[in-house]
């Protein structure tokens, strides 16, 4: 029994890949000179699985990670061949609906002056609520699909605050020099984190780093 491998520890290890002589077939084709390395290797994958390889043994001629040969078997026993090839990336989805409000917000979000990646974010929710495609936004903010993805989930699931830094857009410039006043005098992060919200990861942004001593000439 293989141990020591997060993923392929339990009912993963005792999938049997068994190939039928179409399933052998799909596979060679996979592995013909012309077809994309990943694939290839992807097909080596479950040709060296359904001899009763481990997956340690699988990772010498291919090169190929424990935990990724366990994906690609678990894909391949639910979606046959199919499972293998690279899943297409969401390009035509419908538009996104944004919540009543939402849009005012985000597009102050989007101005100059916010930071960076807030205003990233805001665009590409803007856009993807106009109805642009994913490849159209991905032109204009430079954005990978996944990531733009991730943020369009994180807002259908937890609206303005899955997207934006909830204590960086709330906290008003007093509010965030006396976060940096007060760290600058000796508070802890997770106490300024506990009485203004958000985390101690946050405050550092805000606060920035702290000076081991104040500022004037050493002593001699």
């Amino acid at each position: 029994m293989e141990k020591g491998y997060r993923f392929a520890r339990g009912w993963v290890q005792h999938l049997k890949v068994a190939l039928t002589p179409e399933t052998r077939a799909a596979l060679d084709g996979m592995q013909h000179p012309g077809q994309p390395p990943a694939l290839a290797r992807r097909a080596q994958v479950i040709g060296l699985r359904a001899q009763g390889l481990t997956y340690a043994e699988i990772h010498r001629p291919t090169g190929m990670t424990v935990n990724h040969s366990v994906k690609r078997v678990r894909r391949y026993v639910q979606d046959g061949p199919r499972g293998l090839q690279k899943r297409p990336c969401p390009t035509h989805l419908p538009a996104l609906h944004l919540r009543p409000g939402d849009h005012a917000t985000l597009w102050q979000w989007s101005q100059r002056g916010r930071p960076p990646g807030l205003a990233r974010r805001a665009q590409v929710l803007l856009l993807r609520a106009a109805g642009h495609s994913y490849e159209e936004v991905r032109q204009q903010t430079g954005c990978t699909t996944s990531t733009m993805t991730r943020w369009v989930r994180h807002y259908q699931a937890h609206g303005l605050a899955g997207v934006g830094d909830p204590l960086r857009t709330t906290l008003t410039p007093a509010q965030q020099a006396d976060v940096r006043t007060r760290r600058h005098a000796g508070a802890t992060l997770n106490a300024l984190a506990q009485e203004f919200g958000g985390c101690a990861r946050t405050i550092w942004r805000i606060a920035g780093p702290v000076r081991s001593r104040p500022p004037g000439p050493r002593p001699g």
